[in-house]
């Protein structure tokens, strides 16, 4: 009777809305932590995908910035935490996995108490299944631990700022958000800008902190200073150790300010000449990126940029109350982001994208943007899909290099030489003798080969050192994955070489018609000069230096044609061929694909020899200087060939 009597008094209807407004409020934001937690636990990376992955993971066993592990600025928050998944785990891909995982849910968590303090929460929606942040949940990274991390201090601070008490005390929230920004930057360090943005809003006198000014003046007065000191205490706590292991605080500035020179010279908009055009592709760079990861198109390139930024006013305008938080989470990561960050790495937007969607989840009245962001969390998950089944199901391309390494050469008679693959076949193939082709000594190389112990020299990923004449290229490969999915080694190309001494000289003979350049069949015959196999205007060729070579056997010589097709990188290219360092012909190349057809007697061939071809090229001039710094390429480029076939008459 008690139980009908309640129904009675409270109706199913009535009891249906006493839950909606009461236990809904935090019901779904638990529901939502628990549902992305076992999304991004289920599909997380089957790799180690980035190159500082490999560095974090060592990290775990060892901390070592000296060693790179992890790399500078160190991130010593967050190999802590990872040091704490790993120990339930034992497995430091795993630990690192789960880690961002547990991470993404997080950060979703937090990020729908930002939004609810604005009356928006359902802008958490879509951040779950966008394609940029669920793959950045489910890698070996720092992007969505830092972005949690510096959520969670938003919401803290927020909350603080709203809770604060009279001039005798103290809201706590506020002191953890501060403490949480501290250890924000310890995690990721451009993270902290986020709170750091909203915490300097809400203390500026563009925010009404309380009713009155004097109040509001007692606030500053007392808060502020202890909340500065907590900040600065938990950035200490972090930063001292920190320090303490690199021998002290003088050499810890010089590591840290050397990595600061460094991303000033390639990743910041000041790498270039600072010219419009500069600007506008580095604007159009970052269009690329948010176009791809909303669903629109790869290249929107300018034009994209352009319309989010169009659109995120119109939005800043709809969202009268979500403005000033989400402009001031969202203006100063922009332009840092703008100014220093490396637009095709494009986990460095990452904490640009949950203000935008406030943003959005602003807007009035209320069921249009909840309409929206539901809309948008469909789109982005149909979006993400295929790309988290890449990310589940196929290796990282230097992973593929390293399984492929160790599954068909010995560590005992192979050298590797490799780039961005560098890491993987130092953490999966530790016995394989390796060097990374980024300041490589050469005369190192020289002596390893020449003590005769090598019968196979790998080079992975791109050029960089130029093969002895005594070896020969017997096999190529190219292991890929979509760029989306992680656009730094979305490609690694392999060529093997083995002493010419183990081939008969006629297994360099040419064989019937053309020989495409910047494929497999290229890597037998092409010498010095060459840069590594890659698409040019459409077409897979090779970009050639002042001086490229090819070497093949000639068993009788006779009167020849050389048939080149190729394409001039600076106009007024002209080109002389040698054969055995004596000229054959000197003719102007084209700027357009075409094909060349050079005539060559026989008396510059030598019989039953190895014979040499050799491109001379009157000029060079890298994409960075023919741009004006709009590419970051400065290899000396001459022109691109994509065949070449040598026929006698």
């Amino acid at each position: 009777m008690k139980g009908l009597s309640a129904l009675a008094y409270h109706p199913p209807a009535a009891l249906a809305r006493r839950i909606s407004l009461r236990e809904l409020a935090w019901l779904l934001p638990v529901a939502l932590f628990v549902a992305t937690l076992a999304l991004y636990v289920i599909t997380r990376s089957i790799s180690l995908d980035d190159f500082d992955s490999f560095n974090f993971a060592r990290a775990i066993d060892h901390f070592d910035l000296r060693l790179n592990q992890p790399q500078p600025p160190g991130y010593p928050v967050y190999v802590l935490l990872a040091r704490v998944f790993d120990l339930a785990v034992h497995d430091h891909q795993a630990a690192l996995t789960l880690l961002s995982a547990a991470s993404g849910a997080v950060a979703i968590l937090a990020f729908w108490g930002v939004a609810a303090q604005v009356g928006a929460p359902w802008a958490a929606l879509p951040l779950a299944p966008m394609p940029l942040f669920w793959l950045s949940s489910g890698m070996a990274l720092s992007d969505v631990p830092g972005l949690a991390m510096a959520t969670l201090a938003t919401l803290l601070v927020i909350r603080g700022v709203r809770d604060r008490v009279a001039a005798d005390g103290f809201p706590a929230a506020l002191l953890a958000g501060c403490a949480a920004t501290g250890l924000a930057a310890g995690v990721r360090p451009q993270d902290a800008i986020l709170p750091l943005g909203v915490l300097a809003f809400l203390a500026s006198p563009l925010a009404p902190l309380s009713p009155s000014a004097q109040d509001r003046e007692q606030v500053r007065a007392r808060q502020l200073p202890l909340a500065a000191g907590v900040l600065i205490a938990a950035s200490l706590a972090w930063a001292i150790p920190l320090a303490i292991s690199l021998g002290g605080p003088a050499a810890a500035w010089r590591t840290l300010a050397g990595q600061s020179q460094y991303v000033g010279a390639t990743d910041s908009l000041f790498a270039r000449p600072f010219t419009l055009p500069n600007l506008e592709a580095r604007m159009a760079e970052f269009g690329n990126v948010f176009s791809a990861y909303f669903g629109g198109p790869a290249d929107g390139g300018l034009p994209a940029f352009l319309a989010l930024m169009a659109a995120l006013i119109l939005l800043a305008l709809l969202a009268t109350r979500a403005r000033w938080l989400a402009l001031s989470w969202l203006l100063p990561y922009a332009a840092f982001m703008l100014l220093a960050m490396r637009p095709d790495d494009p986990r460095k937007v990452l904490p640009a994208i949950p203000p935008m969607l406030l943003l959005l989840g602003g807007i009035r009245p209320k069921p249009l943007a909840a309409a929206a962001c539901t809309a948008l969390a469909a789109w982005f998950a149909f979006s993400a899909a295929p790309l988290i089944t890449i990310m589940d199901t196929v290796k990282a391309p230097p992973e593929q290099a390293s399984a492929y390494v160790a599954s068909n050469f010995r560590s005992s008679d192979t050298l590797v030489l490799a780039g961005s693959s560098y890491n993987a076949i130092r953490y999966h193939d530790p016995a394989f003798k390796a060097f990374l082709l980024d300041g490589l000594d050469p005369s190192t190389v020289q002596s390893e080969l020449a003590s005769g112990a090598y019968r196979n020299l790998i080079v992975l990923d791109k050029e960089g050192f130029t093969v002895p004449d005594t070896f020969v290229g017997v096999d190529t490969r190219t292991f890929q994955r979509d760029p989306l999915v992680l656009p730094k080694a979305a490609t690694v190309w392999m060529a093997v070489f083995r002493p010419l001494s183990e081939l008969r000289d006629r297994d360099l003979a040419l064989p019937q018609g053309p020989i495409h350049i910047g494929t497999p069949e290229d890597v037998r015959y092409l010498t010095d000069g060459w840069y590594r196999p890659e698409t040019v205007v459409g077409v897979a060729a090779r970009w050639a230096g002042q001086q490229s070579q090819i070497r093949f056997w000639v068993e009788r010589p006779a009167d020849a044609t050389l048939r080149l097709t190729g394409v001039a990188y600076p106009k007024g290219q002209q080109l002389t061929v040698l054969v055995n360092g004596q000229p054959a012909a000197h003719v102007p190349l084209p700027t357009d694909w075409a094909p060349l057809a050079i005539s060559v007697p026989a008396t510059l061939f030598h019989p039953r020899a190895l014979n040499v071809v050799t491109l001379d090229h009157s000029m060079v001039a890298s994409a960075n200087s023919a741009t004006q710094g709009q590419s970051l390429d400065r290899r000396p480029l001459a022109a691109a060939y994509s065949s070449f076939e040598l026929t006698w008459r």
